[in-house]
């Protein structure tokens, strides 16, 4: 937080910027100016930034310039108008060039020097009621450093009359106008804007600034050899891009809306495949540790997975974490837990599993859950008669080192999963292999040592 803006970043991906001075309606000063300059000069360097939201605390969006900012400027000397006027307009330039999209978030009162800064983000969503107004007229003024992105945004006859007349207009005529994307009702305002920027961060970041950058560089633009040449060359560029080949596999045939998470239809199968095995042996550290790199942006969650990364769903699997962690390594209390959790691993391993096609597809969801939860019951069948036969041992250290073992293989099949589908699909067939295997002499040995220390009934002659 800074002295005149709230700076917010609520995910790894997107960033929030608050102008706060709701004393004044957020009116801009030098202050104001330099510190917006800063902020989006810090993001425009931050790759792993997607979309920024700009708002206003209090309300107003903002009021334009500070009354008191301009009055004190009444002394100046024409050099030091025109030096305040280019750090105005530098930050102006700033916002506009901002490598992601910017999502202006608009309620109460947009005017003069607000419209402008409304004029240079990406996508506009207004509150009902909202007015707009360029009044520099009324002031003796002009709306110059402002001005080419307000007759951009707003067009070149809107602006014609609203530059001259400085009437206000409201937020259903700056739609009709196409100055602004959406209109809704305040309440609705937080929920729109949450919706456009989850929509952006869905998107390949390279292709979404490099679309950014397109419109930039074309509007306006005779459509002649060289600006065809100039796009093909663009659209080649980022079919050849590591992101545009990984987007494309299996995408749109294999694939349905939703599957976005950067991954193909191979690591989408791969992923379901390994939340249920793992689900079978750490179902909390698979929430959790699924929840976490989606929460510090490291990927892109599926929709249907995005719930993990709530920071109420983090903490109470963060402690259930802890809590399976340290019943696992005790003789007795591993396999009690084992047991309580037969009724739990197995249907969380197949709604984590359909939850990779998050509702895209009623058929692949089907045959996700009944996948995982077959995974899932055979590794933690497989789980639970080992550490039962295990326990037979009156020494701890085998118990803690089988515990360990699996606490590594959660996070290592996961990422194969991730990273090395292939890689993942052949370990997960050797696990399988291996676990039935298991279950079948486990099963045999611990009947076997149940007869013993309990013997049926004598045959009689």
């Amino acid at each position: 937080m800074t002295a005149t803006l709230d700076i917010r970043r609520p995910s790894a991906h997107v960033a929030e910027v608050w102008l706060d001075r709701p004393e004044v309606r957020n009116a801009f000063n030098d202050g104001v100016i330099t510190e917006l300059t800063a902020a989006f000069r810090t993001m425009a360097q931050d790759g792993e930034l997607r979309a920024v939201v700009l708002g206003g605390h209090g309300k107003a969006f903002c009021a334009g310039a500070d009354l008191s900012w301009m009055r004190a400027m009444a002394d100046y000397t024409w050099e030091q108008n025109h030096a305040d006027a280019a750090r105005l307009a530098e930050m102006l330039w700033t916002v506009w060039t901002c490598p992601v999209p910017v999502v202006g978030r608009i309620h109460g009162d947009c005017y003069a020097g607000g419209v402008g800064l409304a004029a240079v983000c990406d996508v506009l969503v207004a509150a009902e009621g909202v007015h707009f107004c360029l009044s520099e007229a009324k002031l003796g003024l002009l709306p110059a450093t402002i001005g080419p992105y307000v007759v951009k945004a707003l067009g070149e006859q809107a602006s014609r009359r609203y530059f001259v007349t400085a009437e206000r207009f409201s937020a259903a005529q700056a739609l009709a106008l196409g100055f602004v994307h959406e209109v809704v009702a305040a309440e609705a305002l937080d929920t729109k804007v949450a919706e456009i920027v989850a929509a952006l961060v869905a998107n390949g970041p390279a292709a979404v600034r490099a679309c950014k950058r397109l419109v930039h560089d074309v509007a306006g633009r005779e459509i002649g050899a060289a600006l065809r040449d100039e796009t093909a060359r663009r659209i080649a560029d980022i079919r050849a891009s590591a992101e545009g080949a990984r987007r494309r596999a299996g995408l749109p045939e294999q694939a349905r809306p939703g599957m976005e998470a950067d991954l193909n239809l191979t690591q989408l199968v791969a992923l379901a495949a390994a939340l249920g095995w793992a689900s079978g042996l750490r179902l909390y550290a698979v929430v959790f540790i699924t929840g976490a790199i989606g929460w510090l942006g490291w990927v892109t969650l599926p929709a249907g997975l995005s719930l993990l990364q709530h920071p109420v769903v983090l903490g109470a699997s963060f402690l259930m974490f802890l809590m399976e962690f340290v019943a696992d390594k005790i003789p007795g209390l591993d396999s009690l837990w084992d047991a309580v959790h037969t009724f739990v691993r197995i249907p969380a391993g197949a709604a984590l599993a359909a939850g990779v096609f998050g509702g895209d597809s009623a058929a692949w969801m089907l045959v996700a859950a009944l996948a995982g939860g077959t995974l899932a019951a055979t590794a933690h069948t497989a789980k639970a008669t080992t550490r039962a036969a295990v326990n037979t041992s009156p020494e701890p250290f085998s118990n803690i080192g089988m515990s360990l073992a699996g606490d590594a293989a959660v996070p290592a099949m996961l990422w194969l999963a991730w990273e090395q589908p292939l890689w993942f699909f052949l370990a997960l067939a050797v696990s399988m292999l291996v676990a039935v295997g298991l279950i079948v002499v486990l099963f045999k040995f611990l009947r076997a040592l149940v007869r013993r220390f309990v013997p049926g009934p004598q045959a009689t002659a």
